[in-house]
This record gives C-alpha cells, sequence and structure tokens, in this order.
C-alpha cells in the first residue's frame, strides 16, 4: 500500500542520514517528516522538495563512500555519472543510471556471498543478510525492512501495458512514466545506493 510503502522510504532515508551523522539536521528532518506524516496522515510525497535539499548536502558523502565501496567497482564509472547528473538536477539520467546498476550491485554482492540464484527475491534477501552474523533485526541499519523494500518496491513487478510507478523492472524495460523520472525517484535510487554502501561489507 502507498502508506507502507512510505514507511519503508522514510526508514531508509532515516537510517541512511543518521548513521553518517547522529546531530545532524538532515536526521532531524526526516525524524520530523516521519512524525508529521504518521500523526497527519500526511502523504511523504508533500514533504519531497524538503527531504532532496536534504539529500543533496549529502551528496558528497555519499560520493566519497560509493568510492570507498571495493563492491561498487565495476560499477564506479556509471555511478559517479549518476551522482554527477543527480547534482545537475538532471533526475532523468539519475533515474535511468542508477535503477539498472542497484540490481548491478545486488549481483556483485550475491556472486561475492552466495553465487547461484539471482532472482530478485534472493537478491534483496542477500542485501539484508550480513555474512559476519553481526547484524541485527533492530539494527539502524533496518536490514529486513530494507529487504522488503528490495523485493516491494525496488523489484516490484509491473504490467507492460499499463506500468505505473519507478522500479527496476520498469526502468529497465522501457515503459516506466516519464512524468515519474523526477526528482523523488532520484532521490529514492541515491538513498537505496548509500544504504548498500553501508551494508554490503565484507570484511
Amino acid at each position: 500500500s502507498p502508506s507502507s510503502t512510505a514507511c519503508i522510504m522514510a526508514a531508509i532515508a532515516i537510517a541512511s542520514i543518521i548513521i553518517r551523522a547522529p546531530s545532524s539536521e538532515g536526521a532531524q528532518i526526516f525524524r520530523n517528516a516521519t512524525d508529521q506524516s504518521f500523526r497527519n496522515h500526511q502523504d511523504l510525497d508533500e514533504l519531497v522538495a524538503e527531504m532532496l535539499a536534504e539529500v543533496r548536502a549529502a551528496t558528497p558523502a555519499i560520493r566519497d563512500l560509493a568510492r570507498q565501496q571495493p563492491l561498487f567497482e565495476g560499477h564506479k564509472t556509471i555511478l559517479e555519472c549518476a551522482i554527477e547528473r543527480f547534482e545537475a538536477e538532471d533526475y532523468v539520467s539519475a533515474t535511468g543510471l542508477l535503477y539498472p546498476r542497484i540490481e548491478g550491485v545486488l549481483r556483485t554482492w550475491k556472486r561475492t556471498v552466495d553465487p547461484g540464484n539471482y532472482s530478485a527475491a534472493a537478491l534483496a534477501r542477500a542485501a539484508a543478510t550480513d555474512q559476519r552474523e553481526e547484524r541485527h533485526p533492530f539494527s539502524l541499519l533496518h536490514p529486513y525492512r530494507f529487504e522488503e523494500y528490495l523485493r516491494r518496491v525496488f523489484f516490484k513487478s509491473f504490467d507492460a501495458d499499463a506500468p505505473e510507478g519507478v522500479g527496476r523492472h520498469s526502468v529497465s524495460h522501457g515503459v516506466a512514466p516519464e512524468n515519474d523520472f523526477g526528482p523523488k525517484s532520484a532521490m529514492i535510487a541515491l538513498l537505496t545506493l548509500d544504504q548498500l554502501a553501508f551494508m554490503l561489507r565484507t570484511s
């Protein structure tokens, strides 16, 4: 449902910002946005502009983290281009580049830790599995909520004749509605990438 999707996205955004800077204004804005959404039954879409400003401010840190992530090797040129396009407010290009490449990052991770099954469900499950067995379900990284987001939103199935929204399948198959290639879809993709940079660790 739209409300559960909003909750999942808020969790990803909050985790990404809080872990990097626990007392940052960005963390407070995301917390306030989520509280306001629950309290007033307000759609988080109405707060996209406010959230976008904070994500744009965090973009240099997201880029630095992506550059340091060994599992992003083989993807970094495209990720750098996508982040540059996000900064230039070219959200169409950023969205088009990030969604397929995020699946590529997940495939790289899956091949590293448990090769053999590359279905969407398996990729989502692998992203939430810590091979070092150090992550708890209630970690600030929200591994199981993130898995749910990947399964239900990022890898959402679609009707090619009547596609709705932006996801890996609709973008990669070239049927995602043009009007949905905007700040929201690009921001979600960038935060997803940021979350993966934190979560996918082999040492």
